[in-house]
């Protein structure tokens, strides 16, 4: 499943940015202190591979051994809170599901920490979507939901995905 994607990173990334309610796509952009554009992309990509050396690594520190396990228990607590215990638990069953969002919190903590550091201003943009890029997020997250059920079952993702267009179950 690796190599073969059911959606490419644009898709799942517009999966969520959008908001449905008021059909638009919402994106940050980031500017320093000079006004000069910051890649968004690239500054969680270079926290996310600190968060994972500090996690790795056998040193002390408060990201390992204070931000992330608040992070693990923020999220523990608040997925019961809003998706009920059952359903929280069968996310969590799953470890690297687990892992991803917990590690995410992290990043997404330290990025906050970034911003407020270096005096970053960040910007909200948003995108008018049509009814028909709704309908297409959508069948992508649809898709990927029932890839990712297969995947844990044992299936062929793709085959499953495959097998449920042509029975009309999947648009």
């Amino acid at each position: 499943m690796d190599n073969d994607y059911l959606a490419s990173e644009d898709d799942l990334y517009r999966l969520v940015t959008i908001d449905k309610d008021k059909k638009v796509k919402i994106t940050i952009s980031l500017k320093d202190a000079n006004g000069g554009d910051i890649s968004i992309k690239e500054t969680i990509r270079s926290l996310t591979e600190w968060v994972d050396d500090k996690l790795k690594s056998t040193e002390s520190s408060s990201c390992r051994h204070q931000i992330y396990p608040l992070m693990a228990q923020s999220m523990a607590e608040g997925m019961i809170k809003l998706l009920g215990i059952n359903t929280a638990s069968l996310m969590l069953s799953s470890e690297s599901i687990r892992y991803s969002i917990i590690h995410m919190m992290t990043v997404g903590f330290y990025l906050l920490k970034f911003i407020q550091r270096k005096n970053i201003k960040v910007f909200t943009n948003e995108e008018p979507l049509t009814d028909q890029d709704i309908l297409t997020y959508e069948r992508i997250s649809k898709a990927s939901n029932l890839a990712t059920m297969a995947h844990h079952m044992g299936l062929d993702p793709k085959t499953m995905v495959k097998t449920l267009i042509k029975q009309g179950k999947l648009p």
